[in-house]
């Protein structure tokens, strides 16, 4: 998945801080609950709340799946935040 330029960090802590303010913004914009935010982009309600309370991290592979959820589904009238890269979209032919 192509990146804009600014990956300032691969930190674990980074990753899961990016996510997680992806899923506070997503969830106040769309009116929902953290637990289903982490239904939808994780197929795991607790995977934020994890995230955000440092129970865990995630893996590469998960951050970049879930970059890609937040992507195909990020409100038209809801900037991204400027400090998380933001893929682009796929090219086509």
């Amino acid at each position: 998945m192509p990146y804009k330029q600014g990956m300032s960090s691969l930190e674990p802590d980074s990753l899961d801080s990016s996510l997680v303010t992806l899923a506070n913004l997503y969830s106040a914009k769309m009116g929902v609950s953290l637990w289903r935010v982490g239904h939808l982009a994780a197929n795991r309600g607790a995977f934020f709340v994890d995230l955000k309370e440092k129970h865990r991290h995630c893996r590469t592979d998960t951050y970049l799946r879930v970059l890609r959820w937040f992507f195909e589904h990020w409100p038209e009238d809801l900037a991204w935040p400027s400090d998380i890269p933001r893929p682009e979209p796929p090219h086509t032919l």
